[in-house]
């Protein structure tokens, strides 16, 4: 290449306001942009730069190093900072050289010297002192070293910088200092040897020479160690002649210049944005949540294969001897349903995905709870047959109890009877969502071809054994019509929820599909929208579009607020930033039992948490070390040395409760709780065999700890273990496990309902606790009353103090709020824990040598059994909310046996042939009414039920419970 007026085929100086496209330091053929630019990060390590440090006040450029040059313990990478110590004395921007090759008087005086010590000491002894003395030498040669190089690198760099600067500006006129970009040049092996060799000073017009591989006339760096060893010692102590680097910072007159490192450093797109935000923008966590049956893990199975995370698909029920990815449990497998939520994650178009599959069943709901309550966004998934059933309902619900914007995703197009316009109405008027399809299905049941993406205006089909490839068609003319008008409905929708969008739409300006994208994204991530998306999960259609939908619409974990209670100032409420630049704050929000101990599933909502580091424990106060670090794929692990804000992993060897919140000690700020619901369900359960008891407790406990829902109590009065549930397949499902995972055959008592006891009216108390037996007795009185709490109360039981004075010591007074506890933990009607009941103190009696903490919890509990039958205690019971679909020449058949069962039918719906009927039920008459309603209907209905709320019995069934519970006192 000669030195022609011509203009350079790689660099081209142009005034420009559009923004220029970003690149990534080291790639030679990519498109380069020259931003304003600051030194932020050291050159190798990544660490940020000290704020005390500044550039020579001379000059116009600057390279930086990190703290770690004063203070090397302090990098975050290694003992040492790699600028020192593998700083290589010539300039960071070589193709050939890594950053991690020690430097030559490193590697022969040091590390040699280290293994003839080793030696020595092996094979012919040598006194401790001595030993002791050399390697203390040593490091000490080996510390020197990396300082030696990284001051000549220092002057090196300076030295290079200004000669590129100074060349850079004679290339430059006046009227040029603007923007300037490097356009892509022919690729490497369509260079001649004349374009790497001709140096910057060939040419002599005001255009700008190419700019040329630095040292490309000396050929690769010497590797072995003599010529390494006066290759360093000649580049130290001259000024390289030729041109500078392509890859070097590229110095404008009155811009400031960031050095950019040749390592692995993730760097921001301009000097305003921090060095994580890209990574972060490119992170989703979401759920899949659904009615039971509905297909969600069947969709996640579809996800994971589409993104390359495993390599084969499997159904569920394990009909191929596998079952899906995420089922990993044996009794998942073989019933075919969800019973614990799995964590998986999945790359996806260059962004990160981590997903929780979480159960359809509602005896499982908690699962689903704490789910929701650490993602950024979910997808609800609706059959398009069944449409939006119960647990529709109860998950939507959840969903906007933890504000998580969603996705809404039609399955199964491919059956028969699959009507997704009928679901979507269902959705607006049962679940009021406000919502609108983003795709129209080509074709229905069997005829179920593709989809018309209506904000891109392209028709896509699903070719390929598995679906995996996706063809991207015209709109057929058959179509046209309708694309039109569900489009315009879209574009209606979003307007009014999005003020951008709605002002493009009223002036009739033409709505391009990013613009309809943004304004869909805008309005589902403030959920005030919900798109629609279609498909056939099991037919393989449909699923990447949903997935491009996840990126497009969800929101990221920066997007999303996110708020703690700062514990140091009364539980104020604060909102994290959510950055990995803050101080860690964690969730704890499932514990699993591993096969290497507790694993204790973490969301990261601040900060930065790593192997080994130490974390406190807020509830607690403990302070844990990190030793196990891993990210979940279902039951398989993966190791990480570290996790910022927003990801969602694993920690082993952590001694915690579900909701804890870890911090790194410099903050004390815990996370609100989820919501946990009362267990509805009992069974008494024994082991079989007296010498199985210790294995018995062990499961006992682990389960109890691992499922907030999952109670287990001690009968007083019979002395049998009681265990508690959301109904009767999550109590079997537990018993199974003890019998499978700890070898332990249990008899199972009959189910019985889980009532409850509250008052109906205010009634007043005062008791004197008075026993003189000889020495100290005890006396205590207390005087208030008890009252019924308002109903929608968030507590069940309240203690309130209103004494004046002294009359009762104060610290007598956490013992009579433990006594009226203890003594409401057991009614006198049916002996069943007594809610919704407010006990105020008003006045008391003490006595200086006999009152005790033990005297007043004593008169606390005969206060409250003294006054009890005065408010007019009432039995409650559990009421379900029970959907049935029957066929409709059933209907009258099943709606009278519910009458029979004192329910009441509160909705009726026709679906084709079949009957939906929703009715509220009484548990207690629910038992065995699985196989009761098969026998009406010819095994052709199906019902689902969950916990609705507790209600007063009536008058006569309180009067059976009660006697009964006296006639089992008295049998006793």
């Amino acid at each position: 290449m000669d030195g022609s007026n011509a203009p350079s085929q790689y660099v081209q100086l142009r005034k420009e306001k559009e923004p220029l496209e970003d690149i990534t330091p080291g790639e030679l053929n990519q498109p380069v942009q020259v931003p304003q630019l600051m030194v932020r990060r050291c050159l190798e390590c990544g660490q940020p730069l000290p704020e005390s440090y500044e550039p020579p006040a001379d000059e116009e450029w600057t390279t930086g190093i990190c703290g770690c040059f004063e203070d090397p313990q302090s990098c975050r990478t290694g003992l040492f900072c790699p600028c020192l110590l593998f700083g290589q004395n010539i300039e960071t921007l070589r193709d050939d050289l890594s950053r991690n090759d020690a430097c030559f008087c490193h590697a022969l005086c040091v590390e040699g010297g280290m293994v003839v010590a080793g030696a020595t000491l092996l094979f012919h002894g040598i006194e401790p002192q001595t030993s002791f003395l050399i390697f203390e030498t040593l490091v000490f040669a080996w510390w020197l070293c990396g300082i030696y190089n990284g001051m000549f690198r220092q002057s090196l760099q300076k030295r290079y910088h200004l000669k590129e600067h100074r060349e850079m500006k004679n290339h430059l006129s006046e009227n040029a200092e603007t923007q300037m970009t490097m356009v892509k040049p022919p690729p490497v092996q369509e260079m001649n040897s004349e374009d790497l060799k001709q140096p910057a000073s060939s040419s002599s017009s005001s255009s700008p020479a190419p700019l040329t591989h630095h040292h490309s006339t000396m050929g690769r760096f010497p590797r072995s160690p003599v010529p390494r060893l006066f290759y360093t010692f000649y580049s130290t102590r001259t000024t390289p002649s030729s041109s500078p680097s392509p890859k070097a910072a590229l110095l404008l007159g009155n811009f400031e210049v960031r050095h950019f490192s040749a390592g692995n450093v993730a760097r921001a797109k301009n000097d305003k944005e921090p060095w994580w935000k890209e990574s972060m923008e490119r992170l989703r966590n979401i759920g899949i949540s659904a009615h039971i049956d509905s297909g969600k893990t069947t969709l996640t199975e579809r996800v994971l294969y589409y993104t390359g995370r495993i390599h084969e698909i499997h159904e569920v029920r394990g009909k191929d001897g596998v079952g899906a990815k995420m089922d990993s449990m044996d009794l998942e497998r073989e019933k075919g349903i969800t019973i614990q939520s799995a964590a998986t994650y999945c790359t996806w178009k260059d962004y990160q995905i981590n997903i929780i599959d979480t159960p359809g069943h509602v005896d499982f709901t908690i699962e689903v709870e704490r789910a929701l309550r650490v993602l950024d966004g979910a997808i609800l998934v609706l059959c398009s047959v069944g449409g939006v059933q119960s647990q529709s309902i109860t998950v939507d619900r959840q969903m906007r109890r933890y504000e998580v914007p969603r996705l809404a995703f039609i399955n199964k197009l491919d059956r028969m009877g699959a009507d997704p316009w009928k679901v979507l109405n269902q959705a607006r008027s049962k679940l009021r969502h406000y919502s609108a399809a983003v795709q129209v299905p080509i074709g229905l049941e069997e005829n179920f071809k593709g989809l018309i993406d209506l904000v891109q205006l392209k028709a896509y089909y699903f070719q390929g054994s598995s679906g995996e490839k996706v063809v991207a068609e015209e709109i057929p003319a058959d179509m046209e019509d309708i694309v039109a008008e569900k489009r315009r409905e879209l574009i209606e929708m979003v307007s009014e929820v999005d003020d951008k969008l709605a002002e493009a739409f009223l002036n009739d300006e033409p709505i391009s599909s990013a613009d309809l994208e943004e304004a869909i994204r805008r309005a589902t991530i403030a959920r005030k929208f919900i798109p629609v998306f279609m498909g056939s999960a099991f037919k393989n259609k449909g699923v990447q579009p949903l997935l491009d939908g996840v990126l497009s619409y969800l929101p990221c974990p920066i997007e999303v607020s996110n708020y703690a209670l700062d514990q140091t100032k009364g539980e104020e409420k604060v909102m994290l930033p959510g950055t990995p630049d803050g101080p860690l704050v964690a969730l704890a929000f499932k514990l699993e039992e591993g096969r290497f101990g507790q694993l204790t599933y973490l969301r990261v909502y601040e900060g930065v948490i790593r192997k080994g580091d130490f974390i406190v424990n807020v509830n607690t106060g403990k302070k844990i070390k990190v030793p196990r670090l891993v990210r979940m794929h279902s039951d398989e692990m993966e190791d990480i040395q570290e996790a910022h804000a927003g990801q969602i992993v694993a920690v082993f060897g952590v001694d915690c409760a579900s909701g804890d919140t870890f911090t790194n000690g410099s903050v004390k700020y815990t996370m609100t709780s989820m919501n946990v619901p009362e267990p509805v369900m009992s069974l008494a359960v024994q082991p079989v065999s007296k010498d199985s008891g210790g294995q018995f407790s062990k499961a006992l406990n682990r389960f109890q700890k691992e499922d907030p829902t999952f109670r287990v109590g001690l009968d007083p009065e019979s002395g049998q273990t009681i265990i508690s549930g959301m109904g009767e397949l999550h109590l079997d499902i537990y018993v199974e496990r003890i019998r499978r995972e700890y070898k332990v055959d249990a008899t199972v008592g009959k189910p019985r309902v889980n009532f409850r006891e509250t008052i109906t009216q205010r009634a007043e108390f005062d008791y004197l606790h008075k026993k003189q037996s000889g020495g100290q007795g005890q006396y205590g009185r207390v005087i208030g009353y008890v009252e019924p709490l308002p109903p929608g109360s968030a507590t069940k039981f309240e203690f309130e103090n209103m004494i004046i004075g002294q009359v009762i010591p104060s610290n007598f007074i956490p013992s009579i709020e433990k006594g009226f506890k203890e003594a409401a933990n057991s009614g006198s009607l049916i002996g069943h824990p007594v809610e919704n009941l407010r006990i105020v103190l008003t006045d008391g009696a003490s006595h200086a040598v006999d009152s005790s903490e033990l005297a007043f919890k004593l008169a606390a509990i005969y206060a409250f059994r003294q006054c009890y039958t005065a408010a007019r205690p009432v039995i409650l019971e559990p009421i379900m909310l029970v959907e049935l679909k029957v066929p409709t020449e059933f209907q009258g058949t099943v709606a009278g046996d519910i009458n029979k069962r004192k329910g009441l039918i509160v909705g009726n719906d026709q679906d084709g042939d079949d009957s939906i009927i929703t009715a509220t039920v009484p548990l207690n008459n629910m038992f065995g009414y699985s196989t009761a309603l098969r026998s009406m209907t010819q095994g052709k209905g199906e019902f689902t039920m969950e916990y609705k709320e507790h209600l007063p019995v009536s008058q006569d069934v309180q009067m059976q419970l009660v006697n009964t519970h006296k006639a089992n006192k008295a049998a006793e």
